[in-house]
């Protein structure tokens, strides 16, 4: 029920920024160039002045029609839930905006923090109300604190950092952000509702168990994902700039870089869950093991995801949202008729074969068109290095494990630290190259808050 109703609630939140989070990135990073802080600043106003009254009027809209949604899932206690995280869409929006205005600077420590405090502020709340038998509707209120307190934070930090911004009475082109910001609105809409379809599928069924089951999967798989979007979170504003000032050869590099660091990452996970999944989806329950081959599907249209580089990013961030747009409105029809055929014949089976076959289409689709349209591509040939490490360790620890059986979750954690330990070894022994020294530079200046200049860049 929980999983249901963050997924209706999440979509709404995207829906009420009106895809103006991505506009400030993009021109808040082109105005700071030229004006400074001061220019990043009045895009961010301009901006706020039209999200926070849609995002108020969403959440109003979304209260009101929340028990309307419980009958259309035949699942009458959802409507409790869906007001008390109602509540957050707003504190959603705002958190967003300003958080992408500190990352148009090139400021990423912000972004971090915030994103660390407020999960674990929700997690810490979680577990008081559940303590005080609060029960699901105690961490759905866990929920909307937290967002409320994550958009304190960020609020804090811009106000920090745009104290001393000096004011101009330049206008901004409000339009020209909107003609850009709205096809990526509607754009990430149509992503989220694609990538959460299977959930909305499955939530139609009698039993809400298998939304649980495709949902953890889901999450898992998606952690392979976390260092390609913390990287396209870091140099969005580089890759607009790039784009912004026709300098596509560093954008190449750049993509290819992102694209062997995120495939390196998720490599590890993926087989991690090939050796592991049952053992991990058992942590949970133990009728979540028939989810391991749901987590290992997905797990490996994550992997394509990471290999494949922030196709995405750069596709928007070259002011090409349009066409981002519409790669997503034949993927989210593509994906309703995948659903709709397996989902409904085959389960939670089929929803991961959904899953799979959308992450994959979407990501060759986007590959192709950066290469058509900037003729650059995220491939390189020391992507073998990761490859090579991870077949190994693999090797290694699988053959361990067959000499040394055991069922203690101890001693699985202890095999998952030796592998990744064994794949950390052999990629130094491959040895790290210049451009992915520049990478270590460059996100350790964004961090930590360092005044030079990365060298990736500039």
């Amino acid at each position: 029920m929980y999983t249901l109703a963050l997924a209706i609630i999440t979509l709404v939140g995207l829906i009420a920024d009106l895809g103006l989070v991505q506009g400030v990135v993009r021109y808040g990073a082109i105005q700071s160039h030229a004006k400074g802080r001061a220019g990043t600043h009045k895009v961010t106003i301009v901006a706020l002045q039209i999200v926070v009254p849609a995002s108020l009027l969403f959440m109003f809209t979304l209260f009101f029609g929340a028990n309307y949604l419980a009958i259309l899932f035949s699942k009458p206690d959802l409507g409790p839930l869906i007001k008390s995280m109602g509540i957050s869409i707003p504190f959603m929006s705002i958190q967003a905006l300003l958080l992408a205005s500190t990352r148009s600077l090139k400021i990423i420590k912000y972004s971090v923090i915030v994103w660390v405090v407020q999960p674990l502020c929700a997690l810490l709340l979680a577990m008081l109300f559940i303590f005080c038998k609060l029960g699901i509707l105690g961490v759905s209120f866990a929920y909307s604190i937290s967002t409320i307190l994550g958009a304190c934070l960020a609020s804090y930090f811009y106000l920090r950092l745009m104290i001393n911004a000096r004011k101009f009475d330049e206008k901004f082109s409000l339009s020209q952000m909107v003609k850009f910001s709205l096809p990526v609105s509607i754009n990430s809409w149509v992503d989220f509702a694609n990538q959460r379809s299977e959930i909305y599928f499955l939530g139609f069924l009698s039993s809400a168990i298998d939304v649980g089951i495709y949902n953890i999967s889901w999450r898992l798989a998606g952690l392979e994902t976390i260092l390609i979007e913390s990287l396209n979170q870091l140099f969005g504003p580089f890759t607009s700039e790039l784009s912004y000032q026709h300098k596509i050869k560093k954008l190449g590099e750049l993509y290819k870089t992102q694209a062997k660091w995120g495939f390196s990452f998720a490599l590890v996970l993926f087989l991690i869950y090939i050796l592991f999944g049952a053992d991990i989806m058992s942590i949970f329950d133990a009728t979540f093991v028939r989810g391991t081959t749901v987590l290992i599907m997905i797990g490996l249209a994550q992997l394509i995801n990471a290999i494949t580089g922030p196709c995405g990013t750069v596709l928007l961030m070259s002011g090409h949202s349009g066409l981002s747009l519409l790669n997503t409105i034949i993927l989210l029809v593509s994906s309703i008729l995948l659903d709709w055929i397996l989902i409904l014949n085959h389960g939670l089976t089929g929803a991961a074969w959904a899953g799979l076959l959308t992450i994959v289409l979407v990501n060759i689709l986007r590959v192709a068109e950066v290469w058509i349209i900037l003729k650059i591509h995220p491939f390189r040939w020391d992507l073998i290095k990761p490859l090579i490490a991870g077949i190994s360790s693999f090797g290694a620890i699988y053959i361990l494990r067959a000499f040394f059986p055991t069922d203690s979750l101890l001693i699985d954690l202890l095999w998952i630290i030796l592998f990744i330990l064994f794949y950390i070894i052999i990629l130094i022994f491959l040895k790290i190259n210049q451009e992915d020294k520049m990478v270590i530079t460059a996100i350790q200046q964004k961090i930590f808050g360092s005044k030079k200049k990365p060298d990736i860049v500039y």
